[in-house]
């Protein structure tokens, strides 16, 4: 059995090796954790542990996959139970399931069909569909069970108005569920942690039959996985979680940090290792990121070391706007490949969906070959192309695909039944049905066509909002936009669903409207004539589109969001949007929060194998409210970019702008218009000597308070939590007004 320690270090065999009772490996970044929990189960197998005996779990079909077939290169032949929690929980619950009166053949429901069902539940009681929105209530049902919380055991607070709903309706749906033999992705947890927990023989029979229980990414566990994985290891107590905190970065998908932080607490006899030795990355890249992760307090004390030492400097680059800072990474990834690095071996990581279509463009005018990750390009998103199907039926109404795409989006209450009237008597009239929808629906076409009550309002007020968009249309793309997205209620609709995924569709929506922005300030007159700027436009991007095929063998940099990149390596990694507000997110304001953006932040860096870029734009037309000067990151300022003077740089760190001069000498890049509707009547000057706790107003983010005030004269900033969280503002170019002073409602 040597062979399967001869080529780990010390931790690593210490790990493997471990007899009975709990153990926790923590497990850096590139530190060979897999390697070390596939070793592990090859040990137990060597040692006369059944290969039925052995349980692993993780969070990903791949990974089941990739740590399965270790295990067999490993131990050839060998079977153990290596699946995601849901798998193997559906599994107990096909032999155990009938305790709870599921017949084995029960249907697994997904989230369309969960929506479904509690839509139908919904409207047999009266509750408000349309503004409250199955969406939402799956979602917070979603995430009650996360939590462990059942039907009955459920409060919301008298104020929380959704929760009050989604309590009424919590228990109904449940029992519909059972009734159609049926579960939610959920209940696969929620129903095997109930059996175990109220039947105690069960929970003896599974903890016995599963003598050894290995968890991988345990730091990404939930409430309901963690107590899984207790009663699983009951009876023998051989746990093996193997994670790392500083890496926990779901906790919107509910996966909570203290889990794996509290371990050694919750099992007293834990063994402990630490995996320190980083195999990936170079040691400048090492040292960078761990002078960020130290500022995290809910973390486990540990300190990379690197297995290759040495390395280029990790790179700071600060751009005057966004496509300058496009611009910048498509000239040194044109250097790169000149090298002969493969374009497969750089990857650009981004916090937000919204920050890649710069990107894409950029990289497409280099004639630059690239893929998105786990994502489509950003005029493939659902919420974009639906926004511009609105532009499409304006240019060319007989475009009937986006006639379609448009008419119950977002919803207008128009069925199969009454679309398919409307369609025939298009189709009477010789004309298509965007054609038609232009003419009218008046009270007599209406009952003329056979259509009444919700569809033909709903047809009606298409058709007015289409009527009066053409206004727009040939003029400016913005106002076209800005029109359609107000009146059909856009945002509201579709990019507020209650899922985790809105704000990504609300910014997308935004850094359309930023696009559209700068097309008509770039739109020229040909002949002497203005172009049309709704049709310009889409030809643009049509082009663009088609640009950018390429042959799909083809190898292509890497370009994804930070989240997508867990578990990635690359030689090259570029990380784009280092400002406050951007990363960390403008919506992360809470201490907890704030500690999630950093390990996001340590994980992008920790990608890494050779060399580390990280990029940020002074300027960035960006949330639909113009050009903004933004901080540059605290996270930079943490590896040594600080504000004071004289601060200093990290070791590790070059930067070719002297960034602790500009947090002093702060200078707008951007300044709008001195006359602005949020000016003072009066021609008073904007206050400047704000302080902790006043209630303020803001022209783009509405009221909010401000948390800390500090600098004096024309360098004082104040830290503000607005409804869409906490902004670090220069006073003298913010436009605050203090709450009060005739500056509310504008």
């Amino acid at each position: 059995m040597d062979f399967l320690l001869d080529d780990l270090n010390e931790a690593q065999r210490e790990a493997v090796v471990h007899g009975d009772g709990p153990l926790l490996v923590v497990a850096g970044a590139g530190s060979g954790k897999t390697r070390v929990l596939t070793r592990r189960i090859a040990w137990l197998l060597h040692h006369g542990v059944p290969e039925w005996a052995v349980l692993g779990v993780t969070f990903t079909n791949k990974a089941a996959r990739e740590m399965a077939g270790r295990v067999h290169d490993l131990v050839p032949g060998s079977r153990i139970r290596l699946s995601t929690f849901h798998s193997a929980c559906a599994s107990f619950l096909r032999r155990s399931g009938e305790r709870l009166g599921f017949t084995p053949d029960f249907t697994i429901y997904d989230t369309q069909d969960r929506d479904q069902l509690l839509k139908t539940l919904m409207h047999e009681r009266d509750m408000p569909v349309k503004e409250l929105r199955p969406s939402l209530v799956g979602h917070r049902i979603s995430a009650l069970k996360n939590q462990g919380t059942r039907p009955g055991d459920y409060e919301p607070e008298d104020f929380d108005v959704v929760g009050q709903h989604v309590k009424r309706i919590y228990e109904p749906y449940q029992q519909a569920l059972a009734t159609m033999n049926a579960m939610d992705f959920d209940d696969l947890l929620l129903h095997f942690l109930h059996l175990v927990d109220s039947e105690p023989e069960l929970r003896e029979y599974y903890a016995t039959r599963y003598r050894h229980v290995l968890v991988d990414e345990f730091q990404d566990t939930n409430t309901v996985q963690y107590r899984i994985v207790r009663a699983l290891a009951s009876v023998h107590g051989n746990l093996c979680v193997v994670g790392d905190p500083d890496q926990s970065i779901y906790s919107f998908r509910g996966a909570v940090v203290g889990n794996i932080l509290s371990f050694p607490k919750d099992y007293r006899d834990t063994k402990v290792v630490k995996l320190e030795t980083n195999y990936r990355s170079v040691s400048t890249i090492l040292s960078f990121a761990q002078s960020v992760i130290e500022h995290n307090v809910e973390r486990l004390d540990k300190a990379l070391l690197a297995h290759k030492p040495g390395g280029a400097p990790v790179e700071y680059h600060v751009a005057q706007d966004t496509r300058d800072e496009a611009r910048e990474i498509a000239y040194r990834i044109q250097s790169l490949l000149q090298q002969g690095v493969p374009p497969s071996e750089i990857a650009i990581f981004y916090r937000a969906r919204f920050l890649s279509r710069g990107l894409e463009e950029v990289l497409r005018s280099f004639n630059l070959p690239y893929e998105l990750v786990g994502d489509v390009g950003f005029y493939g998103r659902k919420e974009i192309k639906d926004l511009l199907a609105y532009l499409t039926v304006l240019v060319n109404p007989r475009d009937s695909v986006a006639f379609q795409r448009i008419v119950n989006v977002p919803t207008r209450g128009i069925g199969k039944v009454s679309l398919d009237r409307f369609a025939a008597a298009a189709h009477e009239q010789d004309m298509t049905p965007g054609d038609f929808l232009f003419l009218g629906m008046t009270p007599d076409r209406a009952r003329q066509i056979g259509i009444s009550g919700k569809a033909a309002q709903g047809f009606s007020a298409l058709g007015g909002l289409l009527t009066l968009a053409q206004d727009h249309a040939t003029t400016s793309v913005e106002a076209t936009l800005d029109f359609v997205i107000e009146r059909s209620g856009f945002i509201e609709a579709v990019c507020r669903t209650g899922d985790y995924q809105d704000v990504d569709r609300e910014e997308n929506v935004q850094e359309l409207l930023a696009s559209a922005r700068r097309f008509d300030g770039e739109l020229k007159k040909e002949d002497g004539e203005r172009q049309h700027a709704v049709a310009t436009y889409l030809q643009d991007i049509t082009l663009f589109q088609e640009v950018g095929d390429r042959a799909v063998d083809e190898p292509r940099i890497q370009m994804m969001t930070v989240h997508a990149a867990k578990g990635l390596e690359f030689d090259h990694v570029f990380v784009v949007g280092c400002e406050e507000g951007v990363f960390p997110h403008r919506n992360s304001s809470l201490p907890g929060e704030v500690e999630e953006e950093r390990r996001l932040f340590y994980v992008a860096a920790t990608r890494a194998r050779e060399t580390l870029v990280l990029t940020r734009a002074r300027s960035r037309d960006a949330f639909g409210s113009g050009p903004q000067q933004n901080l540059p990151s605290r996270f930079l300022r943490e590896a040594g970019l600080g504000p004071a003077r004289g601060a200093t740089r990290h070791d590790a760190l070059v930067s070719d702008f002297d960034e602790s001069q500009e947090c002093e000498d702060y200078e707008p890049v951007y300044r709008r218009d001195s006359r602005s509707a949020f000016d003072d009547p009066s021609g008073e000057a904007p206050s400047t000597d704000f302080r902790s706790g006043e209630r303020v107003v803001h022209p783009t983010y509405g009221d909010g308070k401000v948390l800390k005030a500090y600098g004096s004269g024309i360098n004082t900033k104040v830290e503000v939590l607005f409804a869409s969280g906490v902004r670090t503002l220069l006073v003298e170019y913010a436009r605050l007004r203090r709450y009060g002073t005739g500056a509310e409602g504008v």
